[in-house]
């Protein structure tokens, strides 16, 4: 009996030869009897290294060992368990896998041993997290448009100036987000002064503004004056972004800066006023308010941490300053407000579609990988069930629709790596045989 149970296995070995997908047979004990070309060249080890060693052995490690438990104790409820799990080659680097591990039994029905199916999903992944990020993006994107879209409606309110700049710094509170605040700095060209238009910075008193912003000097004047941001990624590094500004000294939102020299590159070296501190913010980005050539003010975002403001973080700052310069001078209001709702209509049913378009092709990918791969066990298992029952006739057939199946997914996972590389060719449109698709489909 165990000579009939080792020939069935090492017969099913053979027929899975050609599987792209690694697999390994092993008895009862953990010791490897087999392992396909894919799997030898997954994991970097020789199938001579591999043969006879326990598998404990080649893969050791408290992970490891919690997987095996676990597989022990679902395969003592069911015959097969998947999981994805992180594997490592020969040399120490890691892979993620989907791993099937599937119990083989003898004629008595009693288990002897097991059937490792295993799947290198690393790309796969990187794949999976590069649509899920830009998922993320136009998710952000599109609840930007909808609080500037907000925005654009409390503007056509009369006499609510007031009502728009506290939502201005809300909405750069939330959606940038900006976790320290937000701070909506007026600027008086007559008086040559500041007041705080709206703010949702912890305990700021608005008196704090004519005591220790300066008139003259400081970052938030040269924004003023030249009309360009200034961006702080760690006040402790003093790391200012150079973002289309050739000289600048940098301040906080509502704090004065000490007096400093300037040196001989040309750069304005500075030191940032101990509140900074107080206040617990560690970055901040400003942008000018402008409206008809003029700088009506700063609008500022505020963290606690450490933060790299990417341009799509200071585009929208930039765009909600825009919102309460026009809310400031409204001279050119309705004009401008007609064309900024149809745009963002259109961004916003844009959004709408590419998002559906995200979760189709999520959805379609998965199905288009499962039914191949349903296929292979399907025709596998009868293999191993009824191996002595079928003729040879009927096993070539079934090897031939396992090898086409695999085929397919091959095929699929080749178009997939072909897609993630697309915005990096140049796209040739070239006419399509629909019919054979929709035969081969079908």
């Amino acid at each position: 009996a165990s000579g009939a149970n080792n020939t069935s296995i090492n017969a099913l070995a053979r027929a899975a030869s050609q599987s792209p997908d690694g697999i390994a047979v092993l008895n009862w004990y953990g010791d490897i009897l087999y392992v396909n070309p894919a799997w030898v060249e997954m994991h970097g080890y020789s199938a001579e290294e591999m043969l006879g060693r326990r598998i404990q052995d080649l893969y050791p490690g408290e992970e490891m060992a919690r997987h095996a438990a676990e597989t022990v104790r679902r395969l003592a409820q069911q015959d097969s368990y998947e999981v994805e799990l992180q594997h490592v080659k020969r040399d120490g680097s890691p892979f993620n896998i989907w791993l099937i591990t599937t119990l083989l039994r003898d004629a008595a029905g009693n288990p002897n041993g097991f059937v490792l199916t295993a799947r290198d999903v690393t790309e796969w992944n990187r794949l999976k997290l590069a649509l899920e990020q830009e998922k993320a993006l136009l998710e952000q994107q599109y609840r930007r448009q909808q609080a500037l879209a907000s925005i654009e409606l409390a503007i056509n309110e009369p006499n609510e100036l007031t009502l728009v700049l506290d939502r201005i710094v809300q909405t750069a509170t939330d959606f940038l987000p900006a976790n320290g605040g937000a701070s909506l700095l007026l600027w008086d060209s007559d008086s040559q002064s500041y007041t705080i238009g709206a703010s949702t910075v912890p305990n700021q008193p608005p008196s704090i503004v004519t005591r220790r912003i300066r008139s003259q000097g400081g970052s938030t004047r040269r924004i003023i004056e030249e009309r360009r941001p200034v961006v702080v990624n760690d006040i402790d590094q003093q790391d200012i972004d150079q973002q289309d500004v050739e000289q600048r000294d940098v301040e906080g939102s509502d704090v004065e800066q000490r007096d400093t020299e300037q040196e001989d590159t040309g750069a304005q070296p500075f030191r940032l006023n101990p509140v900074l501190n107080e206040y617990g913010l560690r970055a901040y980005a400003g942008v000018p308010i402008l409206s008809n050539n003029q700088c009506l003010g700063v609008l500022y975002a505020l963290e606690r941490n450490r933060r790299d403001y990417t341009n799509n973080d200071i585009d929208f700052l930039t765009t909600l300053a825009a919102r309460a310069g026009a809310a400031i001078s409204k001279v050119r209001l309705y004009e401008r407000l007609r064309e900024t709702n149809s745009l963002l209509q259109n961004q916003a049913s844009d959004l709408a579609v590419r998002n559906a378009d995200l979760d189709a092709f999520a959805h379609s990918v998965a199905h288009d990988l499962k039914n191949p791969l349903t296929s292979i066990m399907g025709y596998a298992e009868v293999l191993v069930d009824d191996y002595d029952l079928l003729s040879d006739e009927e096993r070539r057939e079934f090897l031939g629709f396992i090898m086409q199946r695999s085929g397919k997914m091959r095929q699929i996972i080749d178009e997939l790596l072909l897609m993630s590389q697309l915005r990096n060719r140049e796209v040739q449109l070239v006419p399509v045989d629909m019919r054979g698709i929709v035969s081969e489909a079908s």
